[in-house]
């Protein structure tokens, strides 16, 4: 196991972190219109969305995975 000294508390310190969970921003009208019963777009619309959010996500794994065996130990200064 690597550790990895760092100054943040949260996940700042791997940035990648965040870029997962904003890719899912590529797809958010398109839940609001699946769980509000709102038919605005077409299911072709909806699908190369939440491909291009899963072809995104996928490369952000990849990454993060070079960090699986890595502990993050927040220093105090």
């Amino acid at each position: 196991m690597k550790i990895i000294n760092t100054e943040h508390d949260g996940w700042q310190c791997l940035p990648q972190m965040k870029d997962l969970c904003d890719a899912t921003g590529m797809v958010a009208q398109y839940k609001y219109e699946i769980n509000n019963c709102v038919r605005t777009s077409s299911v072709e619309k909806i699908v190369i969305a939440y491909r291009e959010m899963i072809s995104e996500m996928e490369n952000i794994l990849d990454d993060l995975e070079n960090y699986t065996n890595v502990e993050f130990v927040t220093n105090e200064f």
